[in-house]
């Protein structure tokens, strides 16, 4: 399985490498969906038949903000695959620059991690407008409501505060601190793109926000990323009122009621909300088994999601809280 898997998605980002390279546009839309739907499937099959434990969540959620290239290097001792020379040096070439990076990156967050939540309750967090994101979280808290997983409430608000601070900057300084060179601001990871953008990535998973983010640091367009942050700001409000559970449930019943399933909607706008709801659904699977640390429910709930079965997520929330 594993073999199968990374046979087809490597080949495809190949041909995706060439297409780029040939500036070939027109196929180019085609090859992008055949990887996301293929790191859907990857993501599928293990949280469904993977072993049950952390690591197929992590590796799952890889796929699932399309970091196949990690992911690949995750499952290649497992594949099975037989390379030929030239394949062989490729493969570990790539995906050993690959992996060095991204456990730089991990590395990275680590240490963050540890520096701003080394206190054993955490930082806390409080709800409204008027909070605002400080390295101590001093003075913020949510509900205590018995809700599932507080302490992932907290550190998603805390997250989201500094992930919205950071982009903004980023806007500001375009051509100074955000250039992509990797260089820390008074040894600030927030102030590092790539940090800042794996944070986005458990917040909001890969779509829908994060390729708004994207395109709108790219072109300098400020509207464009004040949409995205606002949407992200309204994450945070549900995250904050409700819960990190109730956020796939209240943006799905928010898509439902949109022009995609009136009576009257055209094939394309169904269409479009199928595919939206599709990237929804994605994006707050690779949510939860970001910040779910118990990997039997994250990955119990991401399957739900994947499946677009709601009904079914909403009863497992309910069973959680109950728990």
């Amino acid at each position: 399985m594993f073999g199968w898997l990374f046979r087809m998605i490597w080949g495809k980002e190949l041909q995706l490498r060439q297409q780029i390279a040939d500036a070939d546009v027109e196929n180019l839309d085609a090859t992008f969906d055949f990887l996301t739907s293929a790191c859907r499937l990857a993501a599928h099959i293990l949280l469904g038949w993977g072993e049950g434990d952390a690591s197929s969540a992590y590796i799952a959620r890889l796929f699932l903000i399309e970091q196949y290239d990690e992911a690949l290097n995750c499952i290649l001792p497992y594949s099975n695959v037989s390379l030929n020379a030239n394949e062989t040096e490729l493969v570990v070439s790539d995906l050993r620059d690959r992996a060095i990076a991204a456990a730089m990156r991990r590395g990275e967050t680590a240490a963050m991690e540890t520096k701003l939540h080394k206190a054993e309750d955490g930082p806390h967090y409080s709800s409204g407008e008027d909070s605002t994101a400080s390295d101590d979280g001093e003075g913020l808290d949510v509900a205590d409501d018995g809700r599932p997983f507080p302490q992932s409430d907290v550190l998603y608000l805390f997250d989201a505060d500094h992930v919205i601070e950071a982009y903004r900057y980023f806007l500001d300084h375009a051509d100074g601190d955000a250039d992509g060179d990797g260089e820390l601001d008074n040894g600030n990871p927030w102030r590092r793109p790539d940090f800042v953008q794996d944070k986005l990535l458990t917040l909001a998973g890969a779509g829908i926000v994060e390729p708004l983010v994207s395109t709108a640091l790219e072109q300098g367009d400020g509207d464009r990323l004040e949409a995205a942050l606002n949407l992200l700001t309204i994450y945070r409000g549900i995250v904050c009122d409700d819960g990190i559970l109730a956020l796939p449930i209240i943006a799905a019943r928010t898509l439902q009621d949109s022009d995609g399933l009136r009576p009257d909607a055209d094939l394309d706008q169904r269409m479009r909300y199928l595919e939206s709801s599709r990237d929804l659904c994605s994006s707050m699977a690779a949510m939860l088994l970001a910040r779910i640390p118990d990997p039997s429910w994250s990955r119990r709930l991401a399957m739900d999601l994947l499946n677009a079965d709601m009904e079914s997520y909403a009863r497992h929330v309910r069973e959680l809280a109950e728990s």
